[in-house]
């Protein structure tokens, strides 16, 4: 509530960070919240212009506050909220939240509420938790989660825990083609290892057989479709992850192996070796 009047003009100086500590710009009468990413209108509840990551909500308004829900959350920035991948000492995915981070963003980062119950236990999903930033989220097991602890419970399969007969002869198990197929459809890929060509990568998802026998089974989609463990980014180099998210500044997160002797790793797309290539799109399995 605004307070008004010479009396309460000579004892407090000029305030303009009001409603969640955001400065009201009262220039030329406009009367708008500054959120940084986007102006916020108080008198209708919404903001004047299109969130900069409204593709990333096809159910929502492009202008929304809130998800329409400013009772229980929070924008602090007019941008949208969203959580950041790692792995524990254990081999545990964990998921940390972010400044405005709620249960429907942690929904949304999965891709759909459908691949959010694979990954996220009933009691969170169905609960009526309230997370603030550094909160974490240990994810249920998954085939994923069974590679890192793999790694961490058998070094001497990995090139970094190998030593030093290692550097000359690294072991070797399976790479990057082989976790993103069987690691798309759920399957087990350290158990059996195995090596799987980029040609035979590129007839799956992309491409198609050469005979034109066999379709590709993935199709191309934005990023604003891409689903959490589910979804294969193919690098121009001899390489490809798989989609684990994306955080709130833009920063695309990948499962990825880079090379048949070495860990696997949660990465940001931008931190894959430049001898590796750039992503190539995002490509979801077929229904």
């Amino acid at each position: 509530m605004e307070q008004n009047g010479n009396w309460y003009a000579t004892v407090t100086p000029d305030n303009q960070k009001l409603y969640n500590g955001k400065e009201l710009n009262r220039d030329f009468n406009i009367n708008l919240y500054d959120y940084g990413a986007r102006w916020y209108d108080p008198t209708i509840g919404r903001f004047t212009t299109v969130d900069p990551l409204a593709d990333e909500f096809l159910s929502l308004s492009p202008y929304h506050y809130v998800y329409n829900n400013p009772l229980i959350h929070t924008d602090p920035t007019g941008m949208a909220a969203d959580w950041i991948p790692s792995v524990n000492d254990n081999g545990d995915i964990i998921l940390t939240a972010e400044e405005g981070d709620n249960l429907n963003s942690l929904i949304n980062f999965f891709g759909s509420s459908e691949n959010a119950k694979e990954y996220i236990s009933e009691g969170v999903l169905n609960g009526n938790a309230e997370f603030k930033k550094g909160d974490q989220i240990t994810l249920e097991d998954s085939n994923y989660s069974d590679a890192f602890k793999h790694a961490i419970e058998n070094p001497s399969d990995y090139y970094e825990g190998s030593g030093f007969f290692g550097y000359f002869n690294p072991p070797e198990n399976y790479n990057c083609f082989s976790a993103c197929l069987k690691g798309s459809a759920g399957l087990d890929f350290v158990s059996n290892p195995e090596i799987a060509g980029e040609d035979l990568f590129n007839e799956v998802v992309i491409n198609g057989s050469p005979d034109g026998s066999q379709e590709a089974q993935f199709e191309k989609v934005n990023r604003s479709e891409a689903q959490f463990g589910k979804t294969l980014v193919p690098y121009s180099g001899n390489h490809a992850g798989v989609y684990f998210g994306t955080s709130k500044d833009g920063t695309n997160y990948t499962f990825t192996k880079p090379g048949v002797s070495r860990e696997p790793k949660i990465t940001k797309a931008s931190d894959v070796p430049s001898y590796l290539g750039s992503p190539r799109g995002f490509y979801n399995p077929k229904n």
